[in-house]
Formats: C-alpha cells, structure tokens, sequence
C-alpha cells in the first residue's frame, strides 16, 4: 500500500505546564490550583493531568477535577483522603492523582484544574498539565 501522495501530516501540537513548587488550599469550594491553567488554540485536546496531592486531616478529602470552559467535568472529579483513624491512621498521607479527558475549546476558552477540601489543608506538590491536539 502506497502512502498518500501530496498529503503531509501535521506536527502534533501539545502544551505542558509543570510545578513543582508546593501549593496549599483550605477552600471548601472549587478553586484554581496554582499554575494549572491554560487557554489553547480552538480544537479538541487529550488532557492529561497528574499530581502529588495530600490531605492533612484524617476522615476528610482533598477533591481534583478539569473544567473546560467554566464547567466541571463529572467524569475527572478524584476525591483523595487519609485514613480515618485508629492505630494504622495516615494523616498527611500522599496520593498520586490522574486525570485524563477529551475537551473542545473555541479558542478563548480555559482548560484548568480547580481542587477543594472538606476541611483541614490540601496540599498539591509536583504536578503536570498535558494538552494534546487531537482535532
């Protein structure tokens, strides 16, 4: 089978924005995590997140989510929490957290990942936003 002739594929275009400086939350509603926002070019994007996130209160969580255009997606919410207590209690325990997700954005939209906690500290530590153009 011949490749087509006169047809070139175009580079793939993609974004990373990574820290790794600590960031810290107490908010109990959705906010910007620090550096973890980004407004491509109009298209469809594979959007890939990871992060080091810890929770500094045993029984309550840190949640991660995208959102895209203003609004959360349901299918990327993650909720990470400690132990509840008791003998093997692991406050201020560390969770890898992954998020992946197709969006479509116009151009003047933000793709970001927003976090909360249900009480006590979040804290978020090294941390990678990946944006792929897939269309």
């Amino acid at each position: 089978m011949q490749p087509y002739i006169g047809v070139s594929t175009p580079p793939i275009q993609s974004t990373q924005i990574t820290s790794t400086s600590n960031a810290t939350t107490t908010s109990t509603s959705d906010v910007l995590m620090t550096g973890m926002t980004v407004t491509p070019i109009a298209g469809t994007y594979l959007v890939l997140f990871s992060a080091v996130v810890q929770q500094n209160d045993a029984g309550n969580s840190a949640t991660v989510s995208i959102y895209s255009a203003g609004v959360q997606d349901p299918a990327s919410v993650r909720d990470f929490a400690p132990f509840d207590g008791g003998t093997l209690s692991a406050v201020n325990a560390s969770c890898v957290c992954a998020i992946q997700g197709v969006y479509t954005v116009n151009g003047s939209q933000v793709i970001q990942v927003e976090w909360h906690v249900s009480a006590g500290t979040g804290t978020v530590f090294q941390r990678n936003l990946i944006l792929i153009k897939i269309g």
